[in-house]
């Protein structure tokens, strides 16, 4: 008998494509998440969208893992859903310091805090094999090792739904974020996306997207 919980087999990692290209989006706060998760867009740096981009016409999907600088985790994993630019909707950077590019859509799969300590033992052969929490904005990841990380993502919602940025408040979050600073492993400090506030509507997500 298998030992995968019956659920398994409605994970969103199931259902994805073996077409499937892995890309990690840093964000320097959970509030630009928390907008993602809502509203269904995402904006990434200008420098970002022609990698996205050529992914998106190659592959069946591309799927996004999400990482809020200094959390010491990711928060989960969307799917794009469109091309850079292609949402009407407006993405503006807070400090005013960062080029964005053009906001697109995406659908997010699972969305569950996957602590840097559950994922030791995922390296990426993209990144001179380095551990997959080492990854700046914009790091494309090893398929392989993308379907593994999926595939925790699911494993740790299944077991614990409550840990999920969907269910917490941002107050919150924020607060976790800030403790977690005063002891951040500098190997954690790369990248940065997203950024901002947004507006408009999009898609929207449980733990598990639809």
């Amino acid at each position: 008998p298998s030992e995968k919980p019956p659920q398994a087999r409605g994970w969103p990692s199931k259902r994805l494509p073996p077409k499937t290209a892995f890309f990690v989006m840093k964000s320097f706060c959970a509030r630009d998440v928390k907008i993602s998760i809502q509203k269904g867009i995402w904006a990434t740096q200008q420098r970002n969208e022609a990698r996205l981009n050529a992914a998106f016409e190659k592959y069946d999907a591309v799927v996004l893992f999400f990482s809020v600088n200094e959390s010491r985790a990711f928060q989960g994993y969307a799917k794009m859903a469109s091309r850079t630019g292609e949402s009407e909707q407006v993405w503006t950077a807070i400090d005013g310091a960062q080029s964005w590019g053009g906001v697109f859509k995406v659908k997010w799969q699972t969305i569950y805090d996957l602590n840097f300590t559950e994922t030791g033992h995922l390296r990426n052969p993209l990144n001179e094999n380095k551990q997959v929490k080492i990854s700046r904005d914009g790091q494309e990841m090893d398929p392989e090792v993308g379907f593994q990380l999926c595939d925790l993502f699911d494993k740790g919602y299944a077991a614990n739904p409550m840990q999920s940025m969907k269910r917490r408040k941002l107050a919150d979050i924020e607060a976790q974020t800030a403790v977690k600073k005063q002891r951040t492993d500098p190997h954690d400090r790369h990248g940065g996306g997203g950024g901002g506030s947004g507006g408009g509507s999009g898609g929207s997500a449980n733990g598990y997207g639809k």
